[in-house]
């Protein structure tokens, strides 16, 4: 029979994960903050951290700006690299490793007994 918990083990379990969660979520949550806070609000000493949020810098660059070419060139480069990269060099991770592909002449070698 499987023994029950304690009440004070299971909330220092639940305190744990709470820290351990709000540990990671706060710094996604302080960089979107700081992406919808004016340049003034971002400079504030102390820093505030419940502010009426301003999307005009999206706004200025999603609309106004070139960003969508920006985007496409930085897309083409990417991909065409990782493309070029899997197709003329696909074979290095294995003699690195030294695992013998079955399509390489050392395997052909070994099947055939020479």
């Amino acid at each position: 029979m499987v023994a029950a918990k304690s009440p004070l083990k299971t909330c220092v379990i639940v305190v744990v994960i709470a820290a351990a969660v709000g540990w990671t979520i706060f710094p996604l949550y302080y960089l979107f903050l700081t992406s919808v806070k004016s340049a003034s609000e971002i400079m504030a000493s102390p820093p505030r951290f419940l502010v009426w949020p301003s999307f005009e810098t999206y706004e200025r660059i999603l609309i106004k700006e070139q960003f969508y070419q920006f985007f496409v060139n930085s897309f083409v480069i990417s991909a065409g690299s990782s493309l070029e990269r899997t197709l003329i060099t696909p074979r290095p991770p294995s003699a690195i490793s030294g695992i013998v592909m079955a399509s390489s002449p050392q395997s052909t070698s070994k099947l055939s007994g020479s």
